[in-house]
């Protein structure tokens, strides 16, 4: 009895792929892990964001500022950090969209929601204000110097001279 069954694996013919769909697996793949980074990039950032929405304004003044003085105008942002407790925009939101579509419209109600956050907002700019002078404090003259020279030039590029910077 002959076997007719081939078991010779180099005769067997293999499965062909095609290329193309090779190709488009391949890149529909890349895309999808692309977007799946991005989202969790813009997810994480937002996340940081929420939580010290300090940070952003506090990189830009302190990140050319001597290392005492940097440390002054932290220990005093900290106070109003402290005072205000974190300026999360999301929760006006909240408060002015309910005070806009209750029913009878209540306009002492809205004002009440834009008037705390307008003093907190005080606050926070009254914090900014004293953190500065703190770390001005702290720098030697020559410090203060060189600091104003490289907030004029930052300045620059928001007067709308895009220069350098």
């Amino acid at each position: 009895m002959t076997d007719t069954t081939n078991s010779n694996p180099a005769s067997t013919p293999k499965p062909r792929v095609n290329r193309w769909l090779a190709i488009a697996l391949t890149a529909s793949v890349a895309l999808n892990l692309l977007g799946l980074g991005w989202g969790a990039t813009r997810y994480y950032k937002h996340r940081e964001m929420a939580r010290a929405p300090f940070t952003q304004l506090e990189g830009r003044f302190a990140k050319h500022l001597p290392a005492s003085a940097a440390a002054a105008f932290r220990t005093e942002l900290e106070k109003t950090r402290e005072a205000i407790g974190p300026l999360a925009f999301g929760n006006v939101r909240r408060d002015l969209a309910a005070a806009l579509s209750a029913e009878p419209f209540d306009a002492a109600a809205l004002r009440s929601v834009m008037d705390r956050q307008r003093a907190r907002m005080d606050q926070f700019q009254s914090g900014m204000q004293n953190a500065l002078l703190a770390a001005a404090e702290a720098m030697t003259p020559e410090e203060r110097k060189r600091y104003a020279e490289k907030l004029g030039r930052v300045g620059k590029h928001w007067d709308g001279e895009h220069g350098r910077r």
